[in-house]
């Protein structure tokens, strides 16, 4: 085997490795005022990056877990959202991407088996591409957050999927605080 290619692994590996620590943040512009939030059976996407099929069915279910997490989440604090059949016209389409990788022990040594590196971002703003989105001003309802970090079931005995849906709810109330921020009840002083 060449070395140059044997190396690759090892390096991604150090690479990894370097960038164990949650990565975690939102936007600096956030703008919820008015907002009513809207979701949409293409509210959440989901993407298995090199998962095997065998590994695929406990993770399978996250999207439907962390959209109703996140409904749940809004109606408790109660921040107006509506779920529709499509959010296309709304200003404050509220989409959640989700992004879970299968770390190979082969190729990422060191992370036990099974281990995932996941994506989780949560954006409310009007739809890419729709006419919401074509008339946005700076002034257009915003706000985005995203979580990255690898996740090892070896080394803490728990799934993937559960941890999913505890970040989901972490989010889901970032959102929520951002929005009773943006919309303060009459007389609170905020």
């Amino acid at each position: 085997m060449n070395a140059r290619f044997a190396a690759r692994p090892l390096a991604l590996t150090a690479g990894l490795l370097g960038s164990c620590a949650l990565a975690h943040g939102e936007s600096p512009v956030v703008n919820l005022k008015g907002a009513v939030l809207c979701l949409d059976p293409t509210s959440v996407r989901l993407s298995f990056e090199d998962t095997p099929a065998a590994r695929l069915g406990p993770i399978r279910g996250i999207g439907q877990t962390v959209s109703r997490v996140m409904v749940n989440t809004l109606k408790a604090a109660g921040v107006p959202y509506q779920v529709q059949s499509s959010c296309r016209k709304s200003p404050a389409f509220t989409l959640i991407l989700v992004n879970v990788r299968y770390l190979n022990p082969r190729n990422y040594v060191g992370f036990g088996d099974p281990a995932y590196s996941y994506t989780l971002s949560l954006q409310v703003g009007p739809a890419e591409g729709s006419p919401a989105a074509a008339t946005a001003k700076n002034t257009a309802i915003q706000f985005a957050s995203s979580w990255s970090d690898i996740h090892s079931e070896a080394r803490t005995g728990k799934p993937v999927a559960k941890m999913l849906a505890v970040l989901g709810q972490t989010q889901a109330q970032d959102l929520v605080r951002a929005w009773k921020k943006d919309n303060p009840k009459p007389g609170s002083g905020s």
